[in-house]
């Protein structure tokens, strides 16, 4: 019997084995070329469209800390378009100070030797210490261009030290980590950054509330870090190290060991830690012993702020990657890193991290949230809205419901002003004569999509700063995922996970995207639709309104187009819609 919604058998095989194929495609070519991609390491070339936070921002206090407010700014791409499409405005708010510093420890030191280590230029794991030095340089960084009073100080707490290697050559429970020929300041620095507990605190008082850099962490005091130098000046009371001169004590240590790359992958561990504070303890490798990009274009900067709001670098389909990598959590990182390559730079912080079971659980569920602005500063695709409008927008008749749903947010009437909840774009196509008006007007278009043309931040003194969208030239990566792997062979489909009732997501997905496409009503042609046992309208999109993250700030009114229609007057298509309050928390997840 036909079902108006519910794949048949053979397609939902058929989706199946396309999926299983595309991962087991991704596994085949990195078990031929496990090393890691020359571009993951390039620090300088990452998230170059990502936006900085001005110096003046006017923050919004509540009990976890600290939100940057703002707004992102949006309109279409089209070259040529009578009608004419409004810009609009998405609010955005990201959470740019905490109460509680992130726990962290090390890992017991008899545990496997990670396989991402082959892939350093050194065999020796310097990773744990030098996520601890980036915690340091980047809430240095912040306490820079943060507003109010904002402080950086050690710490009574330090790592233990010595002038003599010799003395420490037979100890086995301490970690020996040899600083060179340090400066008493140098070496002050690395006793604060290696010392258990807290060695430094980060703070900024803002109107009565005192919060913390989001990369403040408490360390666990096991094991002890022993500090190696070869002067006779010992650490000392001196004042917290600089953001710039920590950075060269840094690239000092990482020179000497010859560990830069280790130092770009630690940085990328780095940034996930805001987003990870609502875990446990978070555990870093451990140690096995035997940077001029950051000043360009404000570069840290660009990822202070990417690091407060990074979001949904979450792969799809499981069935191939649980069958194919098992447990391997390398594999499983790099098929994720040669799936989505414009993230890898965070997979690969993932990876040292342990993240990527914790990543993994949710799209399980189908439980993937949409955030535009993240999307596009990553150069990457979270929801169909992201895509351009078909060209013809009607063939034989018919608009497809996922360029009807494009047009809608376009147009930003209404209901349709805000995200869809569901990523995916439903299936089918109206009749040209059944979509709406915003979608009519539009038939003799080309080339609608969504466009980012910016953000605009709230500052002091109700002033808005505003960072129009750039060109990410820095950032040429092929969109390797998007093409087949060179064939290798037939691939033997494993069909345990092929489970035809297992359709909850698919379920919700529909009852979602409908459920926004269709808030006043269903089209003529769709009854058999709307009769079907997956809809139940009091559970559709519209009641998803307060949970999602990502909703727009916009009126519930008319588009210009309508109102122009109604009242036969000339539409204002420049003019942005006006945004409701920006005051709302955003919840990070990840």
């Amino acid at each position: 019997m036909h079902d108006t919604i519910r794949l048949s058998a053979d397609q939902f095989r058929s989706i199946y084995e396309e999926s299983f194929k595309t991962w087991a495609r991704l596994y085949f070519r990195v078990v031929e070329n496990s090393k890691l991609p020359t571009h993951v390491l390039l620090v300088r070339d990452v998230f170059r469209e990502h936006p900085s936070l001005p110096r003046n921002l006017s923050l919004k206090h509540d009990n976890r800390g600290a939100l940057a407010t703002g707004a992102s700014i949006w309109g279409s791409a089209a070259a040529a378009c009578g009608p004419g499409l409004p810009s609009f405005r998405q609010p955005v708010h990201i959470r740019v100070a905490v109460r509680e510093p992130i726990p962290l420890s090390i890992s017991e030191m008899g545990e496997p030797k990670p396989a991402y280590t082959s892939c350093f230029a050194q065999d020796n794991d310097y990773l744990a210490i030098l996520i601890l030095a980036w915690t340091y340089i980047l809430s240095a960084r912040w306490t820079e261009i943060m507003p109010g009073s904002c402080t950086l100080a050690y710490t009574e707490n330090q790592a233990t030290y010595h002038d003599d290697m010799a003395r420490c050559k037979d100890e086995q429970s301490p970690i020996s980590i040899h600083i060179g020929n340090a400066s008493s300041e140098e070496a002050r620095w690395w006793a604060a950054v290696l010392a258990p507990g807290q060695g430094w605190q980060a703070h900024m008082k803002l109107e009565q509330n005192t919060s913390i850099s989001p990369w403040s962490i408490h360390f666990q005091p096991s094991p002890v870090f022993v500090l190696l130098h070869t002067t006779d000046d010992l650490p000392s009371s001196h004042p917290a190290a600089s953001f710039l001169d920590a950075s060269i004590y840094l690239d000092n240590f990482c020179t000497r060991h010859n560990i830069m790359d280790q130092s770009h992958a630690a940085l990328a561990s780095v940034l996930l830690l805001p987003s990870m504070s609502g875990f446990h303890t978070l555990r870093l490798p451990a140690p096995r012993l035997q940077h001029g990009w950051m000043h360009k274009d404000h570069h840290i900067d660009k990822l202070l702020t990417l690091s407060c709001n990074t979001r949904s670098i979450r792969p799809g389909t499981l069935a191939a990657i649980k069958h194919l990598a098992g447990h391997n959590p390398y594999i499983i990182g790099r098929m994720c890193m040669e799936r989505a390559p414009r993230v890898a730079f965070l997979w690969l912080g993932s990876l040292i991290l342990g993240l990527q079971e914790r990543l993994l659980q949710d799209v399980r569920f189908g439980q993937i949230p949409i955030d535009l602005p993240s999307a596009v500063w990553s150069g990457t695709v979270q929801s169909f809205i992201q895509q351009r409008v078909s060209k013809p927008l009607v063939t034989g008749g018919y608009v497809s419901r996922a360029d009807e749903c494009r047009l809608l947010f376009l147009s930003q009437s209404g209901h349709h002003a805000r995200v869809p909840v569901c990523q995916w774009k439903p299936f089918g196509a109206t009749p040209f004569e059944d979509v709406d008006i915003e979608v009519r007007a539009h038939e003799g278009c080309e080339d609608h999509q969504l466009q980012y043309k910016g953000i605009l931040w709230g500052c002091e003194d109700n002033q808005f700063e505003f960072q129009s969208s750039q060109e990410a030239d820095g950032q040429n990566l092929s969109d390797r995922s998007l093409t087949k792997a060179p064939d290798a062979g037939p691939v033997r489909i494993c069909f345990e996970q092929l489970d035809r009732e297992r359709e909850a997501i698919s379920e919700n997905a529909t009852r979602n995207i409908f459920g926004w496409l269709r808030f006043d009503g269903y089209a003529r042609h769709e009854e058999d639709i709307w009769k079907h046992e997956w809809f139940d309208m009091s559970e559709s999109d519209e009641d998803d309104v307060g949970e999602d993250e990502t909703t727009s700030g916009a009126s519930p009114e008319l588009s210009p187009r309508i109102e122009s229609w109604l009242l036969d007057v000339n539409p204002s298509t420049n003019d942005f819609t006006a945004a409701r309050s920006l005051t709302d928390q955003l919840q990070y997840q990840l």
